[in-house]
């Protein structure tokens, strides 16, 4: 009788540390895979908080038509040949006068507050030309020509340029000499707003325009 107790009891015990094993084994399991959840989500965290905007700059021709594409990362030194056609639509936006077709020179109007500040020099600069030479109630054409610009410093520069100014019928053409010394300023970093409308983040600190009697 003893015999088949203490059998009984050995028999209880191994039941016990077996079940005592598995429960540390699934115990440990479950650790692991929470560890390892924790590592994925925190993983996933960091890397998702990497992520950054990549600007691209699109050539395109007169018409408009994309020529070539290019990562902003990749230009390295090309950086001012971006500023300076950027400079270039910046002032044709600023200048032209399209007389009659409201969109197109609203959407000019439009582009030129993309590269300056609320309230800097610039933006004091442009309300009070708009606001003397109100563009949208124009019965003239101006046309602008870019001639040159050139890199005076770092951050400032130089723009040439010729307007022409006709009734829409083409005639009565009157053209006159500008230019411009302004200074430039880039944003610290580029939002995903910026991408479309200004890829390099570029702002006008101060500018001046005059015109050229020659």
């Amino acid at each position: 009788m003893s015999d088949d107790k203490f059998k009984k009891s050995s028999g209880w015990n191994s039941f016990l540390g077996k079940t005592k094993e598995q429960v540390t084994f699934y115990r440990w399991t479950t650790i692991l895979c929470a560890v390892a959840a924790i590592i994925s989500i925190s993983g996933c965290i960091y890397f998702s908080s990497q992520v950054k905007y990549v600007p691209f700059v699109v050539e395109v021709n007169k018409e408009y038509a994309p020529l070539q594409v290019h990562q902003l990362e990749s230009l390295g030194q090309s950086k001012d040949a971006v500023t300076r056609s950027q400079l270039a639509t910046i002032i044709k936006n600023m200048r032209v006068v399209y007389a009659g077709d409201k969109e197109a020179q609203l959407d000019a109007i439009k582009s030129v507050y993309y590269f300056i500040k609320t309230n800097s020099q610039p933006y004091k600069y442009v309300q009070e030309m708009f606001s003397v030479d109100d563009p949208m109630n124009q019965k003239f054409l101006n046309q602008v020509e870019i001639k040159a610009i050139l890199p005076l410093s770092k951050d400032t520069w130089r723009a040439e340029w010729v307007e022409k100014k006709a009734m829409p019928d083409g005639k009565n053409v009157l053209s006159r000499n500008y230019s411009a010394v302004i200074q430039v300023e880039y944003a610290d970093t580029i939002s995903a707003e910026m991408i479309i409308n200004n890829p390099i983040g570029l702002y006008l600190k101060n500018m001046q325009i005059t015109e050229e009697y020659k």
